[in-house]
């Protein structure tokens, strides 16, 4: 009787044991990691779109292992999943297509493969970037040309032209009066109340729907949402006469292409080189396939007009 007493007893001993360690073991954990949150996208060129995004907050678990990033489209369907480790942040997405749509869902992972409930999810598409040569648009007295056509059919790139083509502008540059700005041409003091140039010929629409200010480089450019979905839009000129630092206008034009126009600056200057040819300087990320505001699809045709601006 007393062995089978102590064989009980001892028997109690290890049971609780094994309770006690199974509650306090910490190395894994019974519920899935928590996603990551804020992500956000920006196109780097016409196959590549890069991410970023705010870390989950179990990445302070020792059983935790990184990320596992997918994309899919439309048009093409699911691509194979990418393993993210949580140092690879931000990350550039490669081989895409231009003009397509993704949507690029991120979870969090374990290393024992438990994946988070939900996903931090962004719809992006990847847009061509023009940087060199040097885009350059002149002073209202050079002879060089005031405006900006952001997408030469001839050239395939961006194209400065004088005022005698200025129906063909995109973006206007006018510094006269010392009044330095920049923006839609139907807004600039180059036409009438009608919004014809001198030869007659009618300005396009440009329409600027955020600007962002103090940038020094386009890549720094991210953002969750379209480019349309910024409410403060309108054909405007933009001012620099006291900006110091380079600034970007999110756009799109009459046709419906959006962009993202970097102006810089050098050295504090926004206007540079000498009288009478000074310039601003240019980067231009272009969306060349219609109504794809880099973020989603716009259905519809609408082009945005404020008939109370020049």
């Amino acid at each position: 009787m007393r062995n089978i007493f102590l064989k009980t007893i001892l028997l109690a001993v290890i049971v609780a044991i094994s309770a006690f360690t199974a509650c306090n073991d910490t190395s894994s954990p019974m519920t899935n990691p928590m996603e990551p949150t804020n992500i956000m996208a920006t196109s780097i060129n016409e196959s590549t779109v890069k991410l970023k995004w705010t870390a989950s907050v179990s990445e302070k678990d020792t059983n935790f292992k990184g990320y596992i990033l997918e994309i899919s489209s439309a048009s093409g369907g699911p691509m194979t999943p990418m393993n993210i480790l949580k140092s690879q942040n931000p990350i550039s997405i490669t081989n895409l297509t231009e003009g397509v749509v993704y949507t690029f869902s991120l979870k969090s992972v374990t290393n024992d493969g438990m994946k988070s409930d939900m996903a931090a999810s962004v719809n992006w598409a990847p847009a061509r970037r023009f940087t060199t040569p040097s885009i350059r648009v002149y002073e209202f007295q050079s002879t060089r040309g005031s405006g900006l056509e952001l997408l030469n059919a001839t050239d395939n790139a961006p194209k400065c032209l004088t005022v005698i083509d200025g129906d063909r502008w995109d973006l206007a540059l006018d510094t006269r009066n010392d009044s330095n700005e920049v923006g839609s041409p139907k807004a600039s003091g180059y036409t009438d109340a009608n919004y014809k140039f001198n030869n007659g010929k009618l300005a396009k629409d440009f329409t600027i729907y955020k600007v962002i200010d103090n940038v020094t480089s386009l890549d720094d450019i991210y953002d969750s949402q379209a480019i349309d979905k910024y409410a403060d839009s309108a054909q405007k000129m933009v001012n620099f006469t006291t900006k110091t630092k380079g600034f970007v206008m999110l756009a799109k034009t009459q046709e419906g292409n959006f962009a993202k126009i970097f102006v810089k600056d050098n050295s504090g200057v926004i206007l540079q080189g000498t009288a009478k040819d000074r310039f601003i300087e240019c980067e231009i990320s272009y969306q060349k396939t219609k109504w794809v505001p880099y973020a989603s699809i716009n259905t519809g045709t609408k082009v945005i007009k404020n008939n109370s601006l020049k």
